[in-house]
């Protein structure tokens, strides 16, 4: 394609190019670039505050999180040779270099200091440390894969719980909301795509939740939610009093939590997604 042809091209299409440029700026600005930058801090460590103190860890903050994470009271010795490590106090504050000799067993009781370093300690065969107090070691994680061995892991090696915790809602939400959200949007789409008087109508109100803004739909749906005077749970309050009158249930039942409840914030999650099925409507 020459030169001219591709001057006319996005002279022709620059109005296209403008009306969309609020929608890429916004997508670069709020999507990719923080997709990017999270990819970038998983497999670094970083302080938070100071970019020129990210330092590369590889995989080693997903080893510590799915797998490697040590229990308390697990032992790491230096197998093959004397190795020298940072010594420190007990609170993490480093000292000064140590030589721990071979085959010396040291013990993590599950303190770290804030840059993510393992606090172990050991006691001195040779009777060198003050009052037989224990020697404390400072070793970064990369050390401790590296140059010390487990030797006393307990069965449990699953690593920090929040991770599977967060994991299992993670799929929880995915497995359920986008079959049910495309399942929700293709039978309106049938729905909608009858030739009936006032159809246009129609079409236009399932659709208005896919431009209402955020902040609107979000103070909707905490008063819906609210599980003490939100609109779901005072109907099911009502129909439960009913069905007490009817001899149908017993007094003493209340209605979920919803957002507050581990248990039930996930289906609310799902449904007020699904109340915006209208925007996945247009692709059917």
């Amino acid at each position: 394609m020459s030169l001219s042809r591709v001057s006319n091209f996005y002279r022709k299409n620059k109005a296209g190019y403008l009306f969309a440029s609020p929608w890429l700026i916004g997508f670069l600005a709020l999507t990719l670039i923080p997709m990017l930058a999270s990819i970038v801090f998983s497999i670094s460590r970083w302080d938070g505050l100071n970019l020129s103190s990210i330092q590369w860890v590889g995989l080693d903050n997903y080893r510590r999180a799915l797998w490697v994470q040590p229990e308390p009271l697990h032992g790491y010795t230096n197998m093959d040779k004397a190795i020298t490590l940072t010594q420190c106090d007990e609170q993490g504050r480093p000292l000064g270099e140590r030589t721990i000799p071979r085959l010396t067993t040291l013990t993590w009781h599950g303190s770290t200091t804030e840059s993510g370093d393992y606090i172990l300690h050991y006691r001195s065969p040779a009777g060198d440390s003050p009052g037989d107090q224990p020697i404390y070691i400072l070793v970064s994680p990369a050390d401790l894969a590296d140059r010390l061995v487990l030797t006393n892991r307990s069965p449990d090696l699953s690593g920090d719980p929040l991770v599977y915790t967060a994991l299992w809602n993670t799929a929880y939400y995915s497995l359920l909301s986008v079959p049910l959200g495309l399942a929700v949007a293709l039978f309106l789409a049938l729905l909608l795509n009858q030739r009936i008087r006032g159809i246009g109508i129609f079409r236009t109100i399932f659709y208005m939740p896919s431009v209402i803004g955020g902040v609107a739909t979000l103070m909707m749906w905490l008063y819906i939610f609210d599980p003490d005077f939100g609109l779901l749970n005072t109907m099911l309050r009502y129909v439960h009093n009913i069905a007490i009158s009817w001899g149908l249930a017993t007094p003493g039942w209340e209605p979920p939590r919803w957002l507050m409840d581990p248990n039930w914030s996930k289906p609310a999650l799902i449904v007020m997604i699904l109340w915006g099925a209208g925007a996945a409507m247009l692709i059917f």
